[in-house]
């Protein structure tokens, strides 16, 4: 890719497995100028004709088509479910490879994306994992200062009560300083921490993993914030490219729901937040 050259692109290949399979441990690399590189399945209904060289796509358009597997952000990303449990595919499963970059440097670079995906013994298949993503497209961080937006709520859909989390990171672009999530009750509860990094790194956000797995009670949903330090003289909003900012975590999650995968509808938490 050339200097200063920005783009999303995505591919399409079917799997060469004969039968159904269940994954269990995902190995993602991103070469230098990547910014995330996301893993799905996609519905059949849905999968069309393999894709094999990279074309532009829309970010996020496959796990809102299918199953997310992975979203790597780092070199080298390795998820792990917990016993029993695995990310299900299909006999020649449809997968869909997603690879947001950004070449800031002075001379062409070579983009590289890999996954290796490891499969469970045959029979010990106990519960499906998924990943689901929330997000605040509020974004608006003024210029030539730091910002935090939130504490903020967002409400569990009825049909999430019982899963069983296991695994969250953050999501924010170069600006961004600190990613927390908590989960509780509802909208005025205390929160239980679930994701503080000690150093959030925007481009290598830190995977907190959970052993045993949490559960969000009854009615109940996750708080969260996000801070940034804007050193530019523009407000910077909400958007996709890099250039621009977000605010998401993604909580990795078991069994696996067949409904939507993204929230985006939070509201300010009046009862304090994080400590």
């Amino acid at each position: 890719m050339a200097p200063g050259v920005e783009a999303t692109q995505c591919i399409k290949a079917r799997l060469p497995n004969a039968g159904p399979l269940a994954i269990q441990r995902i190995v993602n690399e991103i070469s230098s100028s990547s910014h995330h590189f996301v893993v799905s399945t996609i519905r059949e209904e849905e999968a069309g004709d393999e894709q094999l060289e990279p074309e532009d796509c829309f970010p996020f358009r496959a796990p809102l088509l299918g199953a997310p597997l992975a979203i790597t952000q780092k070199r080298l990303d390795t998820y792990q479910t917990p016993p029993g449990v695995g990310y299900a595919i299909t006999a020649h499963q449809m997968i869909h490879l997603e690879l947001h970059y950004i070449n800031r440097t002075q001379a062409p670079v070579d983009i590289v994306a890999r996954t290796d995906l490891y499969p469970l013994p045959q029979g010990e298949l106990e519960h499906e994992a998924s990943v689901l993503l929330v997000g605040d497209l509020r974004v608006s961080i003024p210029p030539n200062s730091p910002h935090t937006l939130g504490p903020k709520y967002q409400d569990i859909p009825d049909d999430f009560e019982g899963v069983n989390f296991f695994a969250i990171t953050g999501h924010t672009h170069r600006f961004g300083t600190n990613v927390q999530v908590g989960s509780g009750a509802g909208l005025d509860a205390e929160v239980n921490p679930r994701y503080q990094p000690e150093d959030f790194i925007w481009d290598e956000p830190e995977v907190t993993t959970f052993s045993p797995a949490f559960q969000v009670p009854a009615g109940g949903g996750f708080t969260d914030s996000c801070s940034w330090n804007n050193p530019t003289p523009d407000t910077l909003i909400f958007g996709e490219s890099a250039n621009q900012e977000m605010c998401f975590f993604w909580a990795y999650y078991y069994p696996r729901k067949l409904t939507r995968g993204v929230l985006l509808t939070p509201v300010d938490k009046p009862a304090p937040g994080f400590p």
